[in-house]
């Protein structure tokens, strides 16, 4: 498995919160991104674009010191597991309900025309 390094955007902020947006560009099938930090951050959600070519991305999360792969979760519980895109749109956006330390995506499956960009944002206080 490819481990994909994220690209860290640092955005412009208010005078009490922070936001950044983390990206792995290029994905193809059965990668995965490097695992972020992002315990500070009370928002988190992660979108998805490019051609999934049958392929389904996760998010990982993760509370252990040396991250240990769990299912990422939607305010609902549901797993986050994007395998299409709404009708109309080329890409699919999911809010990460969990407030874990660590999170990462990852693609599973996939064929020889998957190429997929991840990007998690988080927000929080200063």
């Amino acid at each position: 498995m490819t481990t994909i390094a994220a690209q860290r955007i640092n955005l412009p902020g208010q005078q009490n919160w922070t936001a950044i947006s983390h990206s792995w560009r290029g994905m193809t099938s059965n990668s995965d991104g490097e695992w972020l930090e992002i315990g500070g951050y009370t928002d988190r959600s992660i979108q998805v674009s490019g051609v999934l070519g049958g392929a389904t991305v996760v998010v990982d999360v993760s509370n252990e010191e040396t991250p240990v792969a769990a299912p990422g979760t939607d305010p609902q519980e549901n797993p986050i597991a994007i395998s299409t895109f709404p009708a109309g749109y080329s890409s699919a956006c999911e809010i990460i309900g969990q407030g874990t330390r660590w999170a990462r995506a990852r693609v599973v499956g996939g064929d020889g025309n998957t190429f997929i960009n991840a990007t998690i944002h988080v927000k929080g206080p200063k």
